[in-house]
């Protein structure tokens, strides 16, 4: 089945499964958003943050130094815990969402040389 391009505009509104499946279904052009466009907080296209970049590189940085200096452990109340919107989805324990932001685990150093 070819899909022209002109329908390929208008259809959206349509099942049309093949419109998929063919090698030209995607308009080309245009300005690139970025990769992190869904987060919101790096704007997009002309108007994005100079730094986004150097920031996901220092948090890339920051997490490999967390997860190789400490180990995390689950902890008993883990299983309690649920998503509860807010600016953005915070971890709470189920009946307790008025204490605010819980995440309960066990932090302890990583152990060094015994692998």
């Amino acid at each position: 089945m070819k899909v022209s391009e002109s329908h390929l505009l208008i259809d959206a509104h349509t099942f049309n499964p093949y419109r998929w499946l063919e090698p030209n279904h995607v308009k080309k052009g245009g300005a690139s958003l970025g990769p992190f466009v869904n987060l919101a907080i790096f704007s997009a296209g002309v108007r994005v943050c100079v730094g986004w970049r150097f920031a996901v590189v220092e948090l890339q940085a920051f997490i490999v130094e967390l997860l190789s200096n400490f180990e995390f452990f689950k902890t008993p109340q883990i299983d309690k815990i649920r998503p509860e919107m807010a600016i953005a989805v915070v971890p709470t324990i189920e009946g307790e969402s008025e204490k605010g932001t819980q995440l309960p685990l066990k932090v302890t150093f990583a152990r060094k040389g015994e692998e």
